[in-house]
């Protein structure tokens, strides 16, 4: 929720009632601000249930394909800019970052499998894919990613200048995750973002969008999922599902990795 103090300005408030429920936010955002990016600093923090996080309110409009490229190479800067942090390597309780994904494409597909049993879910195309970039995808799983930087997650005020908010998912990952997030809401925006991320990182290897469609693909299935099973949005899960089906379907040219 937010409110407005005369003396203060607007706020963000958070609130749970469970200890400690945004630690990983506040220690993210420690993280973040450490390494200049563009995060703003908690105006406090109470621990003990019910636990609270207050925050300032950022001004500006979610990213979207209206705004001009030189927004979205800036957010493929900053993606950049977050996978140089180094991070500790949880990758779900799995040993490496792509047997995470494998596990994550089973599930994502017996899921897809259960609500479209009409539609042949092309699992074992899908599990060759991922086969074939996982050396590059653990490869280049070390740094930071935001993990769930949706376009609602980066605000852009009227100068263009961008503030990253709800960053609690930060973790150890392959950053071209975090392109797929932004390529499910805006992929008209992708292209930038990629050139935005190579300004700062170097120039991507071949295999890098060959990863973003992957994980494309598997973040549409997880929108698909989260908007039937908790939004109850029915529409959406199957439109989200029909652009599925078209990423799944559309083969990919052999890389070599």
């Amino acid at each position: 929720m937010s409110f407005e103090d005369a003396s203060l300005g607007r706020r963000v408030v958070k609130v749970s009632t469970n200890d400690d429920e945004f630690a990983p936010e506040v220690n993210a955002r420690a993280t973040l601000r450490a390494s200049g990016l563009p995060v703003a600093e908690p105006l406090s923090y109470q621990p003990k249930a019910p636990s609270t996080l207050t925050l300032p309110w950022v001004e500006g409009d979610a990213l979207s394909a209206d705004h001009p490229t030189s927004a979205h190479e800036r957010v493929g800067a900053l993606l950049a800019r977050v996978h140089q942090i180094p991070a500790i390597a949880e990758f779900g309780g799995n040993t490496t970052w792509s047997s995470w994904m494998q596990g994550w494409l089973s599930t994502a597909c017996a899921w897809w499998e259960s609500v479209r049993p009409h539609q042949a879910v092309p699992f074992g195309v899908l599990s060759d894919r991922l086969a074939e970039l996982s050396p590059a995808m653990d490869a280049d799983a070390e740094g930071s990613i935001l993990f769930d930087g949706r376009p609602e997650h980066f605000v852009v005020d009227d100068s263009l200048e961008i503030q990253m908010i709800d960053v609690e998912q930060l973790k150890a990952g392959d950053p071209a995750m975090d392109v797929g997030v932004l390529a499910v809401w805006i992929p008209e925006a992708v292209p930038a973002i990629v050139s935005g991320f190579a300004a700062v990182s170097g120039p991507v290897d071949e295999t890098f969008q060959a990863r973003v469609e992957f994980y494309t693909l598997l973040r549409t299935l997880a929108a698909a999922q989260w908007h039937l099973e908790r939004l109850h949005d029915a529409a959406v899960s199957n439109a989200l599902l029909d652009q599925a089906h078209v990423l799944a379907v559309v083969p990919l040219p052999r890389r070599h990795v």
